[in-house]
């Protein structure tokens, strides 16, 4: 049985999924500076086998897991075929492959509204409704399966134009927004306006856990 917390959030994903195939135009995306906090995790403390934060800031996540439970947490999915769940699902062609890690998100805070984005499509207006009234964003990238590389491609530019919109929209106020890269290889240029970078090695719930661990308890 779903959570409480997340089972509203996810009713209406079908609904914005269909939306979301009827917008034309994706935004542009901009480049963002880092603030002077963020810090880079060493190589030798990170492994793409394992869940790792590939780069954070103090202020950032001190934030994220200092929200009121009234604050809205957005979380950013790709709609990808699930082809990544974790082995032993009944039927898993019901369930979104991101279902998880919402699942898990939900248990630390509850108000949570997981919304997807189409990765040709870009980020549209019901996005930014979303991220006008954020008190934190979380946007997920992954490697899809038997696909080729332009979906990653095209979810990379959605995660740019994800953070640009925090300029544009919030004036530049400084909502903590996390990168989670599932399957996706090690940080590039898409990873620059980030001041948090969650790595996470398969779809599992395992890895789901220990992601979600890794934003909103201090690891200490």
């Amino acid at each position: 049985m779903r959570d409480r917390g997340f089972s509203g959030s996810w009713s209406n994903t079908l609904t914005l999924r269909i939306r979301y195939q009827e917008t034309q135009t994706p935004s542009t995306v901009g480049d963002l500076d880092l603030d002077s906090t963020v810090r880079e995790s060493s190589s030798s403390d990170r492994s793409l086998d394992e869940c790792c934060m590939m780069r954070f800031s103090s202020s950032s996540l001190a934030s994220l897991r200092s929200l009121q439970p009234t604050s809205l947490l957005v979380l950013l999915t790709p709609v990808l075929a699930p082809a990544r769940i974790e082995k032993g699902i009944d039927n898993p062609f019901s369930t979104d492959p991101f279902e998880t890690f919402g699942r898990e998100l939900s248990k630390l805070h509850q108000r949570l509204r997981h919304v997807p984005y189409v990765p040709k499509v870009g980020l549209t207006e019901t996005h930014v409704a979303f991220i006008k009234h954020a008190s934190a964003v979380v946007v997920v990238i992954c490697e899809p399966t038997g696909e080729s590389s332009e979906s990653l491609c095209h979810q990379q530019a959605f995660a740019n134009a994800a953070i640009a919109a925090r300029d544009v929209y919030r004036g530049g106020a400084k909502v903590p927004y996390v990168l989670v890269r599932f399957e996706a290889g090690d940080m590039d240029e898409t990873d620059h306006g980030y001041e948090n970078v969650v790595h996470a090695p398969s779809l599992t719930q395992q890895a789901s856990q220990k992601a979600t661990q890794l934003l909103f308890q201090d690891q200490t």
